[in-house]
């Protein structure tokens, strides 16, 4: 990929090989190892897909095919290629976004349509690490509403009447390690060669592309170490109670031993070798299953993200530390019953029925209560706080595995929420506006206003201006703490539509600007505060120039969105674009047909794109889907995990209670009722592990969102939900996992041999 981009923020173009030419010093110097020029300008599109037409707003991207392997940003075919130039053929070639192409259902061969009428076959699908994901200028990524449409740049240069032009040079260089003073170097060479253009140099580091990806990245990694924490604990509080039990059963024939003699080591033996087992085997499973669902994760992952090379090595670090940890918890977990069962006297252990030691725990505590029914249904809550030490620990591993779950449904609801929000947002009274932008500006009395206002599909119109810049907080600035926006310049007092208000007030003078709540947190701002915005102006001279500008917060909006941000129309007056517009905001009736409305519109000169207002909020939420499947992984494995627990301690609980149980049976009480008792403890515990991991589950969520996610992903401001839906399936799939797991020991309750399992040797 290369590291550095230079272009003009007044979107001026440069002579192509001009830049080249310039730093030919550098170059000679061996400083710069390639200077590669590209000529990248909006456009729109029109297919044929598989559920019909598609018109969508893009970007034409002109690249220098004929330097093959020696491209900067190389163009990785996924199918087809550049299209065959050499029979003579009028016809113009193009290769389409790789996930434009998927997501609408265009084959390579299907024609395309360009402004103006101008038709291009594609000749193939493809992605380069610039574009890999598809980003407009509110700075997120659309794969399946966003077509980046790449053609040779020679062209491109002829389609879009720019002959010898370009729009930014790709830059790589000899040594990263000397980046920063680089930059500066190059700022001051094509500042003064370039004085008006309003240069901007952007490196590796700050693409958006490039920072999605590898934030992303990152987050996703914290994500996943959280969530791999809170199982294994839950793992190791489950493990725990498992040894300590299963020693405790032990613990009168160690007092036997004792008695006759043995040594403590060969006491100890026995349950440390049960736990060295226990250890081995867990791990070896644990590894097995990892790599398990490593490799489901990897389907998934390539799925979402068609990266030209997949790799995905055994990670021996990450498998090392977590073996160890299940290794060391089931020995430690051995050893603190053992130590204390050797250090008590043998006759405390040996002793049994009367004499033996009564455990009571917290039970006394349930004769102060007035529970209804009789002794039968009071036993299940009795054997609960009998053994409260016990209890805990079980409770502890399930509320972690739900815990686990919970975060992970929360996880769905919030990014639903948010998404709903943007969708509402973005609507008028229910029903989408229609956004219109020209290929350049246009008199608000231009033929084009006229002819929508006569239009019979048109019931309400609001002319606006928008522009990319960023804001920067004045008030305490640091490093790294400017964000892009996208600025729209609207009529506050045209009713059709205007942003919601969350506090302040809209913009009335020019400088006032309204923001986003993810905005003003990324900031670090709030309504009255003061903002540095870089914006653009139209100069005295009639030419474009971008200026930086303070402005004051009048208020917040409530889209999710950071980008998006607003101005009042007498902005425009200021900037030296009064009486212009960029595009326009079009209400149609109900009963309007959206898809002729759109072809119509597209076919008018001037019009760059059209589309929905929500389509990007719908967009992010198809792209968001993907990410789903993998949390639907996590789910399936917490789930089971938690299933598993519950199995275990139920099958415990029948050995520890099988003297119990045969006195039941000898009295004449029914198995079924036994079982009721058993399914109604381990219920009972399902419903405190569940209220339980519903807490932990809200503060993972929290850390998620609020940490996780909104440095990965801080273009959008996530709005924290769990809906009650998730509230009531965690506590119903809590009680009904655990409460379910004593029936699949009914086989050994039924076949309880009761003489034998009352005989006691004193």
């Amino acid at each position: 990929m290369h590291d550095f981009k230079v272009y003009s923020q007044s979107g001026n173009l440069f002579r192509e090989g001009e830049i080249g030419e310039i730093l030919a010093p550098l170059v000679n110097k061996g400083v710069i190892t390639g200077v590669e020029d590209r000529l990248t300008l909006p456009t729109q599109i029109k297919a044929e897909g598989v559920n019909g037409s598609v018109i969508a707003p893009g970007l034409l991207v002109g690249i220098d095919e004929s330097r093959g392997v020696s491209q900067i940003d190389k163009l990785h075919f996924t199918g087809g290629d550049w299209g065959n130039y050499d029979t003579g053929s009028t016809i113009d070639y193009a290769v389409l976004d790789h996930t434009f192409a998927e997501n609408n259902g265009i084959p390579n061969s299907s024609i395309i349509e360009l402004p103006g009428g101008k038709k291009i076959e594609v000749s193939g699908t493809g992605l380069t690490p610039q574009h890999f994901i598809p980003i407009n200028d509110s700075g997120l990524g659309f794969g399946g509403v966003f077509a980046i449409v790449y053609m040779p740049l020679n062209k491109v240069q002829f389609l879009q009447n720019q002959e010898g032009k370009t729009s930014e040079s790709l830059i790589t260089i000899s040594n990263p390690e000397n980046r920063e003073n680089l930059k500066t170097e190059l700022t001051l060479i094509l500042q003064q060669s370039f004085p008006n253009y309003g240069i901007g140099i952007e490196e590796k580091k700050e693409d958006r592309v490039y920072k999605l990806l590898y934030e992303g990245a990152g987050a996703d990694q914290k994500f996943y170490h959280v969530i791999g924490i809170a199982i294994l604990l839950g793992a190791v509080f489950a493990a725990f109670n498992l040894t300590v039990r299963v020693v405790q059963s032990q613990r009168r024939e160690i007092g036997i031993g004792m008695a006759m003699g043995a040594s403590l080591l060969s006491l100890a033996a026995r349950p440390i070798i049960l736990g060295l087992n226990i250890s081995i085997f867990g791990t070896i499973f644990g590894i097995l299953v990892g790599k398990l669902i490593n490799g489901t994760m990897r389907t998934v992952l390539m799925q979402e993200l068609p990266l030209p090379i997949w790799l995905t090595p055994f990670e021996p670090k990450y498998f090392l530390w977590v073996g160890i940890g299940g290794f060391l918890a089931p020995i430690i977990a051995t050893l603190v019953p053992v130590i204390y069962g050797l250090n008590i006297q043998p006759i405390d252990a040996i002793r049994t029925g009367h004499l033996a030691p009564i455990r009571k725990g917290l039970s006394p505590l349930l004769s102060r209560l007035p529970l209804p029914g009789n002794t039968f249904w009071q036993i299940p809550f009795r054997n609960l706080l009998r053994t409260p030490r016990r209890t805990f620990l079980t409770l502890l591993g399930i509320a972690g595995v739900i815990g686990v779950m919970t975060s992970v449904l929360g996880m769905v609801d919030s990014f639903s929420l948010t998404l709903d929000k943007a969708t509402s947002e973005s609507s008028i009274k229910g029903s989408q506006r229609i956004e219109v932008i020209f290929d350049k500006f246009q008199a608000v009395d231009s033929p084009i206003f006229t002819y929508l206002k006569d239009s019979e599909a048109v019931t309400e119109i609001q002319p606006v201006i928008q522009f990319a810049g960023t804001a920067s907080n004045i008030e305490h600035k640091k490093s790294g703490d400017e964000i892009s926006i996208l600025t729209t310049v609207i009529d506050f007092q045209n009713t059709m539509w205007r942003p919601t208000l969350v506090s302040g007030k809209y913009p009335k003078e020019h400088n006032e600007i309204l923001i986003s709540s993810a905005a003003a947190k990324s900031l670090g701002a709030t309504s009255g505060d003061q903002v540095l915005v870089n914006h653009p102006i139209v100069t005295v001279q009639g030419t474009p120039s971008f200026l930086k500008s303070q402005f004051t917060i009048s208020g917040i909006h409530p889209h999710p969105f950071r980008a998006y941000s607003y101005v009042a129309s007498s902005q425009a007056k200021e900037s030296g674009m009064d009486g212009l517009a960029g595009g326009v905001w079009i209400k149609t009736d109900q009963s309007a047909d959206w898809d002729k409305i759109q072809t119509d519109l597209y076919t008018i000169a001037g019009v760059s794109s059209v589309q929905e207002s929500g389509i990007n909020d719908r967009a992010m939420k198809e792209e968001l889907k993907g990410q789903m499947n993998i949390l639907k992984i996590v789910q399936f494995v917490v789930l089971f995990l938690a299933l598993l627990i519950a199995f275990n301690t139920a099958s415990i609980n029948m050995d520890d209670r099988a003297r119990e149980h045969a006195t039941f049976m000898a009295f004449g009480l029914p198995v079924s009722k036994i079982m009721l008792m058993s399914i109604i403890e381990s219920a009972t515990l399902g419903l405190l592990a569940s209220i339980a991991g519903l807490g932990i589950g809200f503060l993972l969520l929290d850390y998620f969102i609020n940490t996780v996610f909104a440095s990965a992903l801080p273009e959008i401001g996530m709005y924290l939900s769990v809906s009650t839906t998730t509230y009531v399936n965690t506590i119903v799939l809590g009680v009904f996992a655990v409460g379910i797991a004593p029936v699949f020991a009914i086989r050994k309750l039924t076949r309880t041999n009761i003489p034998s399992t009352l005989r006691v040797l004193e």
